[in-house]
């Protein structure tokens, strides 16, 4: 990992004046090599020492140009597929949660916080949000119960005031002590 920091610290400084790396060599720059199929087995300190590897490139590559961590690329960093990445964040050993829910929490973070500076889109932040990293909206649904009350004598007594000709208002501020309305 070290030998890959240093590779790309010098391929982003012999980097052209006023020009960036595609992304697609960026890409290549910070993905593990690995044959296909055979993604390595980290221990919990490895995955954390994995996951600074990563944010240090991360760091490299936005001292010359903008470039934010997602959930594919350190996937790709350390050669694991995103299947493997959610297993790890579903596993049963709480110490690597944790160290998978820092990962999560820094990419997101990240990625939130550009969308809130205008660096990149909102929409498709929120849209990365939910579908990649399972964040759902906090809000509990609105439930609004109605409780009805049908008295018939209050029906009777507003029809009987309705056919004298009076108006419902009329009807609702003349109620009677005995709770009937009209005349």
């Amino acid at each position: 990992m070290e030998q890959r920091l240093y590779d790309l610290i010098y391929k982003l400084k012999h980097v052209e004046t006023g020009k960036n790396l595609s992304i697609i060599e960026l890409k290549d720059l910070i993905s593990q090599k690995n044959i296909i199929g055979m993604s390595p087995k980290y221990s919990n300190t490895e995955l954390a020492i994995v996951f600074d590897y990563y944010k240090q490139f991360i760091t490299e590559i936005n001292k010359i140009q903008y470039f934010l961590p997602t959930k594919k690329n350190f996937c790709s960093f350390a050669g694991i597929s995103s299947n493997i990445y959610d297993r790890y964040k579903q596993s049963d050993d709480s110490e690597r949660r944790e160290i998978m829910q820092i990962i999560d929490d820094y990419i997101t973070d990240l990625q939130f916080t550009a969308a809130q500076n205008g660096e990149i889109k909102e929409v498709s932040t929120i849209f990365i949000g939910k579908t990649e990293h399972g964040m759902v909206e906090a809000t509990a649904p609105i439930i609004i119960e109605h409780k009805a009350e049908t008295n018939i004598n209050k029906i009777k007594a507003q029809i009987e005031a309705l056919n004298k000709g009076r108006s419902l208002e009329t009807i609702e501020l003349q109620q009677n002590e005995d709770g009937s309305y009209g005349g």
